[in-house]
């Protein structure tokens, strides 16, 4: 339940601050496109991922096979590092902006 309860705060942290990233990135423009295809990819991938991660689980037993797309994850992540504009991804000082009005 402990376990539960972190993941779910941690999903929870790593949602505000994905879509707040993307609704300031992203031009008002393409920010429907973006979205579109963002949610494409997580729901349409993630049963995808539970299909092709079955047989290994059974061949090789769960825990080589949770700790094989551990790292897995970790491998396909890490290139995004790669891009000086992800490296280089800055929150703006919203105390410094000018009151909308």
């Amino acid at each position: 339940m402990l376990a539960d309860l972190r993941a779910g705060v941690c999903f929870d942290i790593y949602g505000v601050l994905w879509n707040t990233t993307v609704q300031r990135e992203i031009p008002g423009e393409s920010l429907s496109r973006v979205s579109s295809y963002d949610s494409l990819g997580s729901l349409m991938l993630g049963p995808l991922g539970m299909l092709v991660a079955g047989p290994p689980a059974v061949t090789i037993g769960p825990r080589p096979a949770l700790i094989g797309c551990g790292v897995m994850v970790v491998l396909v992540s890490m290139p995004a590092v790669l891009f000086p504009r992800v490296r280089e991804l800055h929150v703006p000082d919203v105390r410094a902006a000018p009151a909308r009005s």
